[in-house]
């Protein structure tokens, strides 16, 4: 299954070799969890290729939050956005209220979750705190809407929702939730992909610092 999502760092071509590394220590778990969700490339391939049955997606950014639940469980209202929506500057300028909140509001998650698809569709290599593609002249080649394929997005979207009983969305803290079910047990399988050292200012809206790095060693 494809993600949606454009990522810095996506792990989509390295799920199949990552469980070849692991030679078969996730075979005694039925559970994934992936404290860094993103694009959620390798949760994806492990349902798709029942390497475990479900899945944990844990993400601190609220419109990739909101996106992931809005997939699950507010597919078709989160369907009916993207295939309404006029792809364009003004809607940019339109949604930009939505990246000025710190956490999701409950009652607006599949807006919040269409918000967080929308920039990260259209801006500079998918970074949701970034400008649009094109600039906001749009006087490039390439204009806001050239990788807002919409039959792709939602046929993508469809398939991936077809699992909606196998995975849970949880906004939060990686390094807490990583205690909390560490605490439930050990029959847990986690893949802990940390946010880049150098460049994460530049590609995620919350960065890690140098203390944050330490406590998740």
């Amino acid at each position: 299954m494809k993600s949606p999502l454009r990522y810095p760092g996506s792990k989509a071509a390295f799920a199949p070799i990552f469980f070849d590394i692991t030679n078969g220590m996730h075979n005694t778990t039925e559970t994934l969890i992936e404290p860094f969700a993103g694009s959620a490339a390798l949760s994806l391939y492990a349902l798709e290729k029942k390497v475990c049955s479900k899945a944990v997606l844990i993400e601190r950014d609220p419109l990739l939050y909101s996106f992931w639940e809005s997939v699950f469980n507010h597919t078709q209202d989160l369907i009916r956005q993207i295939d309404r929506v006029n792809v364009k500057i003004d809607t940019w300028l339109g949604l930009n209220q939505y990246r000025l909140l710190d956490k999701p509001d409950m009652n607006q998650i599949a807006a919040l979750g269409f918000a967080g698809l929308f920039f990260n569709r259209t801006n500079f290599s998918g970074i949701i705190g970034s400008t649009p593609i094109g600039g906001m002249e749009q006087n490039s080649d390439y204009k806001i809407d050239c990788r807002f394929n919409k039959k792709e997005l939602i046929k993508s979207i469809q398939n991936i929702a077809r699992f909606k009983d196998n995975v849970s969305v949880i906004f939060g803290d990686a390094v807490g939730e990583i205690l909390r079910y560490s605490q439930q047990g050990s029959n847990l399988f986690f893949f802990i992909d940390p946010p880049y050292y150098k460049q994460g200012q530049k590609l995620y809206r919350y960065s890690y610092t140098v203390a944050d790095h330490l406590n998740l060693s």
